[in-house]
């Protein structure tokens, strides 16, 4: 097999596999996105990539109707997929008919150690922290924030200081994200259960 990862992949897969665990996994060539690869007709390719429309366009133009580029196609999206590049995926026909395999990782960090992950967003704890309201970035952490319990199976007990408006986004966004995953659907938010 070869795998094809995006520059946030690389960042996502590389401190937790190694090229002996990939070579135990059928992987013989690792490939990136940013610089020109060869196609390898007969064999089966693996993406690993996140939810941009860049990567999306990538994985498209592989299989355009010039040429393919490699054989069975399995796709892991590293967080949940937008439903419009869902349909830019399935409007590329040779690559639907190679299609064999398309799940979505809720893989949206960097796992730094077992016990350790950091959200690679440089700044933004203090642009959070000044006061200005920023949503965008509120949103984005909150996504990010329910990858790393989603995938650790851990439904927290959300907590924020009470006056910070992009705390109280984040907590309200991430009980949002994590409500179908728990069991119950119960978290604790500024000392009142919802």
């Amino acid at each position: 097999m070869v795998l094809v990862l995006d520059g946030t992949a690389t960042r996502v897969v590389t401190p937790v596999l190694g090229m002996y665990d990939l070579m135990e996994e059928r992987v013989t060539l690792v490939e990136s996105f940013e610089k020109k690869r060869k196609p390898f007709t007969e064999m089966e390719v693996v993406y690993i990539v996140a939810p941009t429309s860049e990567s999306v366009q990538r994985i498209c133009a592989d299989f355009d109707a010039a040429q393919c580029m490699y054989g069975d196609v399995h796709i892991f999206i590293l967080s949940p997929i937008p439903d419009e590049l869902m349909g830019v995926l399935g409007k590329a026909p040779l690559l639907v008919q190679r299609l064999k395999t398309l799940k979505e990782l809720n893989l949206d960090f960097l796992a730094i150690e077992s016990q350790v992950f950091h959200l690679d967003m440089p700044g933004t704890y203090t642009q959070l922290c000044t006061g200005a309201v920023v949503p965008e970035t509120c949103h984005v952490v909150a996504k990010r924030l329910a990858t790393v319990c989603i995938t650790s199976n851990e439904f927290p007990f959300i907590r924020y200081k009470t006056g910070n408006t992009n705390m109280s986004h984040i907590a309200q966004i991430l009980q949002v994200r994590l409500k179908p995953w728990s069991r119950h659907g119960r978290f604790l938010t500024h000392g009142k259960l919802f």
